[in-house]
């Protein structure tokens, strides 16, 4: 499985992987979260924890409805990541 894209914010210690058919969400403490396209609806949209940022990324159970994830960071390369994220996400078929 290759890593398409990734994006790391020090600051943070985290680290987001877009993968063939999913994301990884790598916290530099040592967890580590697997999110199958599949399963999960994404949002961009800014959110409350981060009124500064213009963008965030947002991860949905499709099935639950639950927001699983959320991040945004005011890295200059976090806009552009998201919205690879999205477009190679929006070629999957969520499951029913």
């Amino acid at each position: 499985m290759s890593t398409l894209k990734s994006f790391t914010d020090s600051d943070q210690h985290i680290s987001l992987e877009l993968r063939d058919d999913h994301l990884t969400v790598l916290r530099l403490h040592g967890e580590t979260s697997i999110y199958p396209f599949k399963n999960i609806t994404l949002a961009s949209e800014p959110i409350p924890e981060y009124p500064l940022n213009r963008v965030a990324l947002t991860v949905i159970d499709f099935n639950t409805g639950v927001t699983d994830f959320k991040f945004s960071s005011s890295k200059n390369d976090f806009e552009i990541f998201v919205q690879t994220l999205i477009e190679i996400h929006s070629e999957f078929v969520p499951n029913h």
